[in-house]
Protein backbone atom coordinates (compact mmCIF):
# COMPACT_ATOMS: atom_id res chain seq x y z
CA UNK A 1 0.00 0.00 0.00
CA UNK A 2 1.59 2.83 -0.71
CA UNK A 3 0.67 6.59 0.59
CA UNK A 4 0.20 9.78 -1.17
CA UNK A 5 1.07 13.06 0.75
CA UNK A 6 -0.77 16.19 -0.46
CA UNK A 7 1.57 19.36 -1.66
CA UNK A 8 0.25 22.65 -1.53
CA UNK A 9 1.55 26.34 -2.62
CA UNK A 10 1.46 29.71 -0.43
CA UNK A 11 1.26 32.28 -2.80
CA UNK A 12 1.89 35.28 -0.95
CA UNK A 13 0.31 38.87 -2.55
CA UNK A 14 3.08 41.40 -4.19
CA UNK A 15 2.81 43.99 -1.52
CA UNK A 16 2.93 41.48 1.50
CA UNK A 17 6.51 39.60 0.07
CA UNK A 18 9.08 40.19 2.43
CA UNK A 19 12.02 38.12 3.33
CA UNK A 20 14.83 37.37 6.62
CA UNK A 21 18.09 37.84 5.26
CA UNK A 22 20.74 36.35 7.98
CA UNK A 23 22.54 39.96 8.68
CA UNK A 24 19.50 41.21 10.13
CA UNK A 25 20.13 39.67 13.55
CA UNK A 26 16.83 41.28 15.27
CA UNK A 27 14.77 39.27 13.38
CA UNK A 28 13.15 42.72 11.72
CA UNK A 29 12.09 42.08 7.75
CA UNK A 30 13.95 43.93 5.32
CA UNK A 31 11.76 44.64 2.64
CA UNK A 32 12.94 43.55 -0.77
CA UNK A 33 12.79 45.44 -4.08
CA UNK A 34 13.67 42.96 -6.35
CA UNK A 35 10.09 41.05 -5.11
CA UNK A 36 8.55 44.29 -5.77
CA UNK A 37 8.99 44.93 -9.46
CA UNK A 38 7.98 41.04 -10.13
CA UNK A 39 4.74 41.77 -8.67
CA UNK A 40 4.10 44.48 -10.63
CA UNK A 41 4.94 42.62 -13.79
CA UNK A 42 2.48 40.10 -12.86
CA UNK A 43 -0.35 42.51 -11.95
CA UNK A 44 0.04 43.48 -15.39
CA UNK A 45 0.16 40.16 -17.69
CA UNK A 46 -3.23 38.90 -16.12
CA UNK A 47 -4.89 42.10 -16.04
CA UNK A 48 -4.12 42.36 -20.42
CA UNK A 49 -5.12 38.94 -20.04
CA UNK A 50 -8.72 39.53 -18.58
CA UNK A 51 -9.31 42.60 -20.99
CA UNK A 52 -9.01 39.31 -24.24
CA UNK A 53 -12.16 37.91 -25.31
CA UNK A 54 -12.87 34.41 -23.82
CA UNK A 55 -12.10 32.38 -26.68
CA UNK A 56 -7.90 33.24 -26.69
CA UNK A 57 -7.18 31.58 -23.93
CA UNK A 58 -9.93 28.74 -23.50
CA UNK A 59 -11.74 26.66 -25.86
CA UNK A 60 -15.22 27.20 -26.23
CA UNK A 61 -17.81 23.71 -25.32
CA UNK A 62 -20.62 23.48 -27.65
CA UNK A 63 -23.56 23.23 -25.68
CA UNK A 64 -25.24 20.38 -25.74
CA UNK A 65 -29.14 22.36 -25.26
CA UNK A 66 -28.23 24.99 -27.47
CA UNK A 67 -31.70 25.43 -29.49
CA UNK A 68 -34.03 23.41 -26.61
CA UNK A 69 -36.85 25.89 -25.48
CA UNK A 70 -38.32 23.80 -22.97
CA UNK A 71 -36.95 20.83 -21.19
CA UNK A 72 -39.91 18.90 -18.90
CA UNK A 73 -39.25 16.41 -15.94
CA UNK A 74 -41.99 14.02 -14.89
CA UNK A 75 -42.53 11.81 -12.01
CA UNK A 76 -44.48 11.35 -9.55
CA UNK A 77 -45.63 13.73 -6.41
CA UNK A 78 -42.69 15.47 -5.09
CA UNK A 79 -43.07 12.69 -2.10
CA UNK A 80 -42.45 10.31 -4.57
CA UNK A 81 -39.31 12.30 -5.86
CA UNK A 82 -37.38 11.97 -2.21
CA UNK A 83 -38.97 8.81 -0.85
CA UNK A 84 -36.42 6.13 -0.02
CA UNK A 85 -37.21 2.74 -1.20
CA UNK A 86 -36.87 -0.35 0.64
CA UNK A 87 -36.37 -2.87 -2.20
CA UNK A 88 -32.97 -3.99 -3.12
CA UNK A 89 -32.15 -6.19 -6.20
CA UNK A 90 -29.19 -9.09 -6.71
CA UNK A 91 -29.35 -10.33 -9.82
CA UNK A 92 -27.69 -13.28 -11.05
CA UNK A 93 -26.82 -14.57 -14.77
CA UNK A 94 -26.75 -17.92 -16.42
CA UNK A 95 -23.13 -18.02 -16.07
CA UNK A 96 -22.81 -16.56 -12.62
CA UNK A 97 -25.22 -19.49 -11.79
CA UNK A 98 -23.43 -21.96 -13.47
CA UNK A 99 -20.16 -20.94 -11.78
CA UNK A 100 -21.15 -20.73 -8.06
CA UNK A 101 -22.87 -24.56 -8.92
CA UNK A 102 -26.45 -23.51 -7.88
CA UNK A 103 -28.82 -25.84 -8.75
CA UNK A 104 -32.18 -25.38 -7.08
CA UNK A 105 -33.80 -22.04 -5.68
CA UNK A 106 -32.25 -22.92 -1.79
CA UNK A 107 -29.02 -22.34 -3.35
CA UNK A 108 -28.93 -19.17 -4.10
CA UNK A 109 -29.35 -18.44 0.19
CA UNK A 110 -25.53 -18.46 0.27
CA UNK A 111 -24.87 -15.64 -1.84
CA UNK A 112 -27.82 -13.16 -1.11
CA UNK A 113 -27.62 -11.32 2.11
CA UNK A 114 -30.77 -11.32 4.40
CA UNK A 115 -32.52 -14.33 2.12
CA UNK A 116 -32.74 -17.40 4.84
CA UNK A 117 -34.43 -20.21 3.13
CA UNK A 118 -35.37 -23.10 5.48
CA UNK A 119 -36.26 -27.11 4.20
CA UNK A 120 -38.77 -29.47 5.79
CA UNK A 121 -37.45 -32.04 3.14
CA UNK A 122 -36.49 -32.26 -0.28
CA UNK A 123 -39.97 -30.84 -1.69
CA UNK A 124 -40.78 -27.64 0.87
CA UNK A 125 -39.39 -25.18 2.29
CA UNK A 126 -39.88 -21.37 3.89
CA UNK A 127 -38.08 -18.30 2.83
CA UNK A 128 -37.49 -15.09 4.73
CA UNK A 129 -36.06 -11.94 3.60
CA UNK A 130 -34.73 -9.27 5.91
CA UNK A 131 -36.71 -11.24 8.93
CA UNK A 132 -40.04 -11.39 7.05
CA UNK A 133 -41.29 -14.72 5.81
CA UNK A 134 -43.80 -17.56 6.83
CA UNK A 135 -42.52 -20.63 8.64
CA UNK A 136 -45.29 -23.08 7.52
CA UNK A 137 -44.34 -25.87 5.07
CA UNK A 138 -48.28 -27.02 4.58
CA UNK A 139 -49.01 -27.50 0.85
CA UNK A 140 -51.47 -24.44 1.01
CA UNK A 141 -49.49 -22.00 2.39
CA UNK A 142 -48.76 -18.85 0.60
CA UNK A 143 -45.11 -17.70 0.93
CA UNK A 144 -44.31 -13.72 1.88
CA UNK A 145 -41.10 -14.25 -0.46
CA UNK A 146 -42.96 -15.89 -3.89
CA UNK A 147 -41.46 -17.49 -6.83
CA UNK A 148 -42.24 -16.58 -10.35
CA UNK A 149 -40.88 -18.30 -13.18
CA UNK A 150 -41.33 -16.32 -16.02
CA UNK A 151 -44.06 -13.86 -14.89
CA UNK A 152 -45.73 -16.87 -13.38
CA UNK A 153 -46.38 -17.44 -9.32
CA UNK A 154 -45.52 -20.79 -8.29
CA UNK A 155 -47.73 -20.41 -5.00
CA UNK A 156 -47.43 -24.10 -3.94
CA UNK A 157 -45.07 -24.82 -1.47
CA UNK A 158 -43.94 -28.28 -3.73
CA UNK A 159 -43.16 -26.73 -6.42
CA UNK A 160 -41.07 -23.67 -5.31
CA UNK A 161 -37.68 -25.32 -5.05
CA UNK A 162 -37.40 -26.09 -8.45
CA UNK A 163 -34.77 -26.90 -10.28
CA UNK A 164 -32.75 -24.52 -12.36
CA UNK A 165 -31.56 -25.27 -15.78
CA UNK A 166 -31.19 -23.37 -19.21
CA UNK A 167 -31.53 -20.32 -16.72
CA UNK A 168 -31.79 -16.77 -19.01
CA UNK A 169 -31.20 -15.10 -15.07
CA UNK A 170 -32.79 -15.33 -11.86
CA UNK A 171 -33.33 -11.82 -9.47
CA UNK A 172 -34.16 -11.94 -5.75
CA UNK A 173 -36.05 -8.68 -4.93
CA UNK A 174 -35.68 -8.18 -0.84
CA UNK A 175 -38.46 -5.78 0.56
CA UNK A 176 -41.94 -5.15 0.30
CA UNK A 177 -43.22 -4.77 -3.27
CA UNK A 178 -45.40 -2.39 -3.79
CA UNK A 179 -45.82 -2.67 -7.87
CA UNK A 180 -45.81 -5.55 -10.76
CA UNK A 181 -47.53 -8.90 -10.42
CA UNK A 182 -46.04 -9.71 -7.18
CA UNK A 183 -46.63 -6.35 -5.34
CA UNK A 184 -48.53 -8.24 -2.81
CA UNK A 185 -45.04 -9.62 -1.40
CA UNK A 186 -44.29 -8.55 1.86
CA UNK A 187 -40.81 -9.49 1.90
CA UNK A 188 -39.48 -10.14 -1.42
CA UNK A 189 -39.97 -11.64 -4.43
CA UNK A 190 -37.52 -14.22 -6.33
CA UNK A 191 -37.94 -14.06 -10.53
CA UNK A 192 -36.59 -16.46 -12.62
CA UNK A 193 -36.42 -16.64 -16.33
CA UNK A 194 -35.75 -18.94 -18.62
CA UNK A 195 -33.90 -18.73 -21.73
CA UNK A 196 -35.40 -18.08 -24.49
CA UNK A 197 -35.67 -19.17 -28.20
CA UNK A 198 -33.92 -17.68 -31.08
CA UNK A 199 -34.28 -17.42 -34.53
CA UNK A 200 -30.79 -19.34 -34.53
CA UNK A 201 -29.28 -22.55 -34.17
CA UNK A 202 -27.63 -23.30 -31.10
CA UNK A 203 -27.51 -25.67 -27.80
CA UNK A 204 -25.26 -26.71 -25.61
CA UNK A 205 -24.89 -30.19 -23.35
CA UNK A 206 -23.43 -30.36 -20.10
CA UNK A 207 -22.35 -33.08 -17.84
CA UNK A 208 -21.19 -33.18 -14.06
CA UNK A 209 -19.59 -35.90 -12.69
CA UNK A 210 -19.10 -36.61 -8.68
CA UNK A 211 -18.96 -39.37 -5.51
CA UNK A 212 -19.60 -39.51 -2.40
CA UNK A 213 -16.19 -40.86 -0.86
CA UNK A 214 -15.98 -41.49 2.98
CA UNK A 215 -14.47 -44.55 5.43
CA UNK A 216 -17.90 -44.68 6.82
CA UNK A 217 -20.24 -45.71 3.68
CA UNK A 218 -20.14 -46.94 0.21
CA UNK A 219 -18.79 -44.99 -1.76
CA UNK A 220 -21.80 -43.12 -4.02
CA UNK A 221 -21.64 -41.93 -7.21
CA UNK A 222 -23.92 -39.28 -8.71
CA UNK A 223 -23.95 -37.07 -12.04
CA UNK A 224 -26.15 -34.42 -13.38
CA UNK A 225 -27.10 -33.99 -17.45
CA UNK A 226 -28.30 -30.70 -18.56
CA UNK A 227 -28.60 -29.58 -22.01
CA UNK A 228 -30.52 -27.46 -24.40
CA UNK A 229 -31.69 -27.13 -28.02
CA UNK A 230 -32.39 -23.97 -30.09
CA UNK A 231 -33.80 -23.99 -33.70
CA UNK A 232 -35.37 -21.83 -35.84
CA UNK A 233 -38.81 -23.19 -37.32
CA UNK A 234 -40.12 -20.18 -39.86
CA UNK A 235 -37.91 -17.92 -41.11
CA UNK A 236 -36.65 -15.56 -38.74
CA UNK A 237 -40.18 -15.22 -36.74
CA UNK A 238 -40.91 -18.49 -35.20
CA UNK A 239 -38.62 -20.12 -32.88
CA UNK A 240 -38.25 -23.30 -30.70
CA UNK A 241 -35.83 -24.48 -27.90
CA UNK A 242 -36.05 -27.74 -25.89
CA UNK A 243 -34.20 -28.26 -22.99
CA UNK A 244 -33.99 -31.30 -20.33
CA UNK A 245 -31.68 -32.17 -16.70
CA UNK A 246 -31.57 -35.51 -14.87
CA UNK A 247 -30.12 -35.81 -11.61
CA UNK A 248 -29.38 -38.70 -9.93
CA UNK A 249 -27.36 -40.22 -6.98
CA UNK A 250 -26.75 -43.43 -5.82
CA UNK A 251 -27.98 -44.75 -2.46
CA UNK A 252 -25.44 -44.92 0.25
CA UNK A 253 -27.62 -45.07 3.77
CA UNK A 254 -27.28 -48.89 5.39
CA UNK A 255 -30.91 -49.93 6.54
CA UNK A 256 -30.40 -52.69 9.38
CA UNK A 257 -34.24 -53.94 8.75
CA UNK A 258 -33.56 -54.48 5.29
CA UNK A 259 -34.73 -58.25 4.49
CA UNK A 260 -37.01 -60.72 2.15
CA UNK A 261 -39.07 -62.34 4.58
CA UNK A 262 -42.78 -62.12 3.83
CA UNK A 263 -44.81 -62.18 6.72
CA UNK A 264 -46.36 -65.40 6.54
CA UNK A 265 -42.93 -66.78 7.11
CA UNK A 266 -41.96 -64.74 10.05
CA UNK A 267 -41.54 -66.52 13.61
CA UNK A 268 -43.95 -65.74 16.05
CA UNK A 269 -42.64 -64.38 19.12
CA UNK A 270 -42.75 -66.99 21.90
CA UNK A 271 -42.43 -63.73 24.74
CA UNK A 272 -42.25 -59.48 24.77
CA UNK A 273 -38.98 -59.19 22.50
CA UNK A 274 -37.79 -62.09 21.41
CA UNK A 275 -34.82 -62.29 19.52
CA UNK A 276 -35.57 -64.78 17.46
CA UNK A 277 -38.41 -62.97 15.78
CA UNK A 278 -36.67 -59.97 15.55
CA UNK A 279 -35.68 -58.60 12.50
CA UNK A 280 -33.62 -55.63 13.09
CA UNK A 281 -31.85 -56.31 16.16
CA UNK A 282 -28.02 -56.86 16.33
CA UNK A 283 -28.25 -60.24 18.29
CA UNK A 284 -28.26 -59.09 21.78
CA UNK A 285 -31.18 -60.57 24.29
CA UNK A 286 -33.37 -57.27 24.45
CA UNK A 287 -33.69 -56.16 28.23
CA UNK A 288 -34.19 -52.81 30.38
CA UNK A 289 -30.37 -52.55 30.14
CA UNK A 290 -28.56 -53.78 26.67
CA UNK A 291 -31.94 -54.26 24.40
CA UNK A 292 -32.09 -53.33 20.86
CA UNK A 293 -34.26 -53.97 17.62
CA UNK A 294 -37.85 -54.37 17.67
CA UNK A 295 -40.25 -53.99 20.62
CA UNK A 296 -42.16 -57.62 19.06
CA UNK A 297 -44.78 -58.78 21.72
CA UNK A 298 -45.61 -62.14 22.57
CA UNK A 299 -47.90 -63.80 19.87
CA UNK A 300 -46.93 -61.37 17.28
CA UNK A 301 -44.85 -61.04 14.16
CA UNK A 302 -42.09 -58.68 13.27
CA UNK A 303 -43.92 -55.60 12.30
CA UNK A 304 -41.03 -54.51 9.41
CA UNK A 305 -42.32 -54.24 6.12
CA UNK A 306 -41.05 -57.20 3.86
CA UNK A 307 -38.65 -56.10 0.76
CA UNK A 308 -37.12 -53.67 1.82
CA UNK A 309 -33.75 -52.34 -0.02
CA UNK A 310 -30.32 -52.69 2.22
CA UNK A 311 -29.33 -48.92 0.62
CA UNK A 312 -31.15 -45.65 1.26
CA UNK A 313 -30.48 -42.28 -0.39
CA UNK A 314 -31.03 -42.78 -4.10
CA UNK A 315 -32.68 -39.79 -6.06
CA UNK A 316 -33.75 -39.74 -9.59
CA UNK A 317 -34.53 -35.83 -10.48
CA UNK A 318 -35.73 -34.88 -13.80
CA UNK A 319 -37.21 -31.93 -16.01
CA UNK A 320 -38.39 -30.88 -19.46
CA UNK A 321 -39.44 -27.68 -21.19
CA UNK A 322 -40.44 -26.75 -24.00
CA UNK A 323 -40.90 -23.72 -25.84
CA UNK A 324 -42.38 -21.76 -29.01
CA UNK A 325 -41.74 -18.14 -30.03
CA UNK A 326 -43.99 -15.83 -32.22
CA UNK A 327 -42.30 -12.79 -33.01
CA UNK A 328 -44.50 -11.63 -36.44
CA UNK A 329 -42.63 -8.79 -38.38
CA UNK A 330 -44.07 -5.41 -38.80
CA UNK A 331 -46.19 -6.00 -35.47
CA UNK A 332 -44.08 -5.36 -32.39
CA UNK A 333 -45.68 -8.19 -30.36
CA UNK A 334 -43.72 -11.06 -28.87
CA UNK A 335 -45.24 -14.42 -27.72
CA UNK A 336 -43.96 -16.98 -25.86
CA UNK A 337 -45.90 -20.37 -25.38
CA UNK A 338 -43.58 -22.74 -22.79
CA UNK A 339 -44.53 -25.97 -21.40
CA UNK A 340 -42.54 -28.38 -18.74
CA UNK A 341 -42.71 -31.01 -16.94
CA UNK A 342 -40.93 -32.57 -13.64
CA UNK A 343 -40.34 -35.41 -11.78
CA UNK A 344 -39.23 -36.32 -8.93
CA UNK A 345 -38.43 -40.08 -7.35
CA UNK A 346 -36.07 -39.79 -3.93
CA UNK A 347 -35.79 -42.06 -1.16
CA UNK A 348 -37.28 -39.93 1.82
CA UNK A 349 -34.55 -38.82 4.82
CA UNK A 350 -33.18 -40.89 7.22
CA UNK A 351 -31.17 -40.79 10.34
CA UNK A 352 -30.29 -42.20 13.93
CA UNK A 353 -32.20 -42.14 16.54
CA UNK A 354 -30.39 -41.58 19.85
CA UNK A 355 -32.59 -41.90 23.09
CA UNK A 356 -32.47 -39.74 26.11
CA UNK A 357 -33.66 -40.67 29.82
CA UNK A 358 -33.37 -39.00 33.28
CA UNK A 359 -35.41 -36.64 34.86
CA UNK A 360 -34.06 -34.06 33.04
CA UNK A 361 -33.48 -35.82 29.68
CA UNK A 362 -29.62 -35.76 29.94
CA UNK A 363 -28.81 -39.67 29.76
CA UNK A 364 -28.29 -40.31 25.99
CA UNK A 365 -28.60 -43.60 24.93
CA UNK A 366 -30.87 -44.83 27.20
CA UNK A 367 -34.19 -47.30 25.53
CA UNK A 368 -36.65 -45.65 23.97
CA UNK A 369 -40.85 -46.60 24.77
CA UNK A 370 -40.18 -49.63 22.93
CA UNK A 371 -36.90 -50.71 24.04
CA UNK A 372 -34.70 -49.62 21.33
CA UNK A 373 -31.70 -48.01 21.05
CA UNK A 374 -29.42 -47.82 18.18
CA UNK A 375 -26.78 -50.40 17.89
CA UNK A 376 -23.54 -48.40 17.77
CA UNK A 377 -24.73 -46.95 21.53
CA UNK A 378 -25.72 -51.07 22.55
CA UNK A 379 -21.90 -51.85 21.22
CA UNK A 380 -20.35 -49.34 22.99
CA UNK A 381 -22.45 -50.40 26.60
CA UNK A 382 -21.34 -53.68 25.75
CA UNK A 383 -17.59 -52.94 25.66
CA UNK A 384 -17.91 -50.77 28.67
CA UNK A 385 -19.73 -52.77 31.19
CA UNK A 386 -17.94 -56.37 29.80
CA UNK A 387 -15.53 -57.98 32.47
CA UNK A 388 -12.20 -56.51 32.13
CA UNK A 389 -10.21 -60.37 31.49
CA UNK A 390 -13.36 -60.35 28.66
CA UNK A 391 -11.68 -56.95 27.36
CA UNK A 392 -14.14 -54.68 28.74
CA UNK A 393 -13.90 -51.97 31.24
CA UNK A 394 -16.12 -53.49 33.56
CA UNK A 395 -17.61 -50.33 34.41
CA UNK A 396 -21.64 -50.28 36.04
CA UNK A 397 -23.97 -49.23 33.99
CA UNK A 398 -24.17 -45.50 35.73
CA UNK A 399 -20.92 -45.37 34.79
CA UNK A 400 -21.04 -47.02 31.51
CA UNK A 401 -23.85 -44.17 30.82
CA UNK A 402 -21.91 -41.50 31.93
CA UNK A 403 -18.83 -42.36 29.67
CA UNK A 404 -21.33 -42.89 26.47
CA UNK A 405 -22.81 -39.21 27.05
CA UNK A 406 -18.73 -38.28 27.19
CA UNK A 407 -18.24 -39.70 24.08
CA UNK A 408 -21.38 -37.92 22.22
CA UNK A 409 -20.46 -34.50 22.69
CA UNK A 410 -16.95 -35.77 20.94
CA UNK A 411 -19.21 -38.38 18.32
CA UNK A 412 -16.43 -40.88 18.98
CA UNK A 413 -18.92 -43.89 19.94
CA UNK A 414 -20.75 -42.96 16.15
CA UNK A 415 -18.68 -45.88 14.23
CA UNK A 416 -21.46 -46.12 11.93
CA UNK A 417 -22.64 -42.59 10.95
CA UNK A 418 -24.29 -43.59 7.54
CA UNK A 419 -26.09 -46.74 9.12
CA UNK A 420 -29.77 -46.99 11.04
CA UNK A 421 -33.00 -49.36 11.51
CA UNK A 422 -35.86 -48.61 9.64
CA UNK A 423 -39.37 -50.46 9.43
CA UNK A 424 -40.45 -47.75 6.74
CA UNK A 425 -38.27 -45.70 5.20
CA UNK A 426 -40.30 -44.48 3.06
CA UNK A 427 -40.08 -42.54 -0.38
CA UNK A 428 -40.89 -39.19 -2.02
CA UNK A 429 -42.57 -38.58 -5.56
CA UNK A 430 -43.40 -35.67 -6.78
CA UNK A 431 -44.52 -34.61 -10.10
CA UNK A 432 -45.50 -31.17 -11.78
CA UNK A 433 -46.75 -29.97 -14.53
CA UNK A 434 -47.02 -26.38 -15.97
CA UNK A 435 -47.70 -24.15 -18.80
CA UNK A 436 -47.42 -20.89 -19.61
CA UNK A 437 -47.88 -17.84 -22.05
CA UNK A 438 -45.78 -14.76 -22.03
CA UNK A 439 -46.61 -11.64 -24.63
CA UNK A 440 -45.67 -8.67 -25.04
CA UNK A 441 -47.31 -5.90 -27.35
CA UNK A 442 -45.57 -2.67 -28.41
CA UNK A 443 -47.64 0.34 -29.60
CA UNK A 444 -46.69 3.82 -30.37
CA UNK A 445 -47.82 5.48 -27.20
CA UNK A 446 -47.98 2.14 -24.55
CA UNK A 447 -46.67 -1.38 -23.98
CA UNK A 448 -49.02 -4.27 -23.04
CA UNK A 449 -47.59 -7.20 -20.92
CA UNK A 450 -49.72 -10.44 -20.82
CA UNK A 451 -48.81 -13.38 -18.43
CA UNK A 452 -51.28 -16.56 -18.04
CA UNK A 453 -50.23 -19.78 -16.81
CA UNK A 454 -51.38 -22.61 -15.12
CA UNK A 455 -50.06 -25.37 -12.60
CA UNK A 456 -50.41 -28.48 -11.40
CA UNK A 457 -48.64 -31.57 -8.99
CA UNK A 458 -48.79 -34.28 -7.19
CA UNK A 459 -47.16 -35.72 -4.03
CA UNK A 460 -46.87 -38.56 -2.36
CA UNK A 461 -44.23 -39.15 0.92
CA UNK A 462 -44.32 -42.00 3.12
CA UNK A 463 -41.68 -41.18 5.93
CA UNK A 464 -40.35 -42.98 9.13
CA UNK A 465 -40.31 -40.27 11.40
CA UNK A 466 -39.74 -42.12 14.67
CA UNK A 467 -36.27 -43.45 13.10
CA UNK A 468 -36.77 -46.74 14.94
CA UNK A 469 -37.69 -50.20 13.68
CA UNK A 470 -40.90 -49.91 15.11
CA UNK A 471 -43.87 -48.02 13.88
CA UNK A 472 -44.61 -45.26 16.52
CA UNK A 473 -44.38 -42.41 14.34
CA UNK A 474 -45.29 -43.05 10.53
CA UNK A 475 -46.01 -40.03 7.97
CA UNK A 476 -47.93 -40.67 5.19
CA UNK A 477 -49.38 -37.70 3.27
CA UNK A 478 -50.59 -37.49 -0.30
CA UNK A 479 -51.77 -34.30 -1.65
CA UNK A 480 -52.44 -32.43 -4.86
CA UNK A 481 -53.27 -28.70 -6.27
CA UNK A 482 -53.62 -26.41 -9.20
CA UNK A 483 -53.28 -23.05 -9.82
CA UNK A 484 -54.29 -20.78 -12.62
CA UNK A 485 -52.54 -16.96 -12.31
CA UNK A 486 -52.67 -14.43 -15.29
CA UNK A 487 -51.66 -10.83 -15.43
CA UNK A 488 -52.04 -7.77 -17.85
CA UNK A 489 -50.07 -4.94 -17.21
CA UNK A 490 -50.12 -1.44 -19.58
CA UNK A 491 -47.40 0.73 -19.27
CA UNK A 492 -46.60 3.92 -21.02
CA UNK A 493 -46.09 7.49 -20.85
CA UNK A 494 -49.70 8.00 -22.45
CA UNK A 495 -51.23 5.88 -19.35
CA UNK A 496 -49.11 7.77 -17.02
CA UNK A 497 -50.57 10.89 -17.99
Amino acid sequence: MRSQRAHSEHITSPSRAKESTPNDRSGRLIYSPSWSAASMCVLVLAASLTSLPQESYAQQEEDPFAGVEEMVVTGGSAADLVQVQDTSSIVFDASELDAKGIQNVSDIAAYVPNLEISTANSTNASFFVRGVGLQDFSPNASSSVPIFQDGIARNPSATQLTGLYDVGGLNVLRGPQGSGNYRNASGGAILISSAKPQPEFSGFAQVSLGQLVTDDARDAPRYKFEGAMNAPIFEDWISARVSARYDHEVAFFENGCANRLAFADRTVAAFNNDIDAQLCASGLQGNTNRGDGEGVTEGEVSGVRPFLRRRIGEVDDWSFRGQIRIQPPDTNMDWTLRVEVSNLNRDANVGQSIGTGGSDGSDLGTLDSNDYRDRDVTTQLENLTADVADGGLGLTFSDAFDRIERDFRSRAFDTNPFRGDFDSPGRILLETHGTSLTGALEYDTFTVDINLGFLDYRKSSDTDTDLSPNARFPAVADDQAWEVAGSIDFSGDTIAD
